[in-house]
């Protein structure tokens, strides 16, 4: 059971790193500086001055993305050990609840975890950045619920029974 929620935590977590890079660039672009946010980030962590030369801030750079995608990680496994059980309604309205509560802790937690640090956004647009990491996060879990069907029942995954042969050779499913 715990392997199956890590492995929804971790699809989550890629879906809402991908999700809130892509609200975060296209917060960027309305300022002209696409990958600001990132670099802003990777400069705090490596201690690179914005004076610094290009390879410097393209070092910078990945590092901040890297940042970004390991904390959408952090935030997509808690996600999925606390509901990762979860469908339908129920699933979204956790993932917005839980991305509620990111969104006001934002303070208390460290700089380099809070989603879209960096990021030169108002106010509105941190709101809409946590709605896109409630709904990546709810289709995360969906995503890796639907991918991880094996046909095995639960009692089989829990005995690692996971193959359930659906065309066997003398043509009759098991």
């Amino acid at each position: 059971m715990l392997n199956e929620r890590v492995r929804a935590g971790l699809t989550a977590g890629v879906i809402a790193a991908a999700a809130t890079a892509g609200a975060v660039v296209g917060f960027g672009m309305t300022q002209g500086a696409p990958a600001e946010a990132f670099t802003s980030a990777g400069r705090l962590l490596l201690g690179v001055a914005p004076t610094e030369g290009g390879g410097r801030q393209l070092g910078a750079f990945a590092v901040g993305v890297l940042l970004h995608v390991g904390g959408a990680l952090a935030w997509g496994l808690a996600f999925a050990l606390i509901a990762g059980r979860l469908r339908g309604v129920r699933l979204l309205a956790a993932a917005l609840l839980f991305a509620a509560a990111v969104y006001l802790v934002r303070e208390r937690a460290p700089a380099l975890l809070r989603i879209g640090h960096g990021a030169r956004a108002f106010p509105p647009q941190v709101v809409v950045l946590h709605v896109v990491l409630a709904l990546a996060l709810a289709a995360g879990i969906r995503l890796a619920h639907v991918g991880g069907r094996t046909g095995a029942t639960p009692r089989q995954r829990e005995l690692g029974l996971d193959y359930v042969e659906r065309n066997p050779p003398g043509g009759t499913e098991q």
